[in-house]
């Protein structure tokens, strides 16, 4: 959707074996619904550029991943 070609490079795969490992919750919709909220968040902004695994999987997956539900949990009320 952004037109990125992210691949499953060494670098990305640990990023999400991290968290993986950190907590066990965590699930492929998750990552999906991180992906989801930060495009349509960044998409048409100066943080479009930031779209990218290592911001995504980095060290503030879990904020962007309650920011994430939030969100949906908003939209889904209107």
């Amino acid at each position: 959707r952004t037109g990125s070609n992210a691949r499953a490079s060494k670098v990305n795969v640990d990023l999400i074996s991290e968290i993986l490992k950190k907590d066990s919750s965590i699930v492929a919709d998750h990552f999906k619904m991180v992906i989801d909220f930060k495009i349509e968040e960044w998409q048409n902004d100066e943080m479009a550029k930031y779209i990218r695994p290592t911001t995504l999987f980095g060290g503030k997956f879990l904020l962007y991943l309650e920011q994430a539900k939030e969100h949906f949990r908003n939209k889904k009320k209107k």
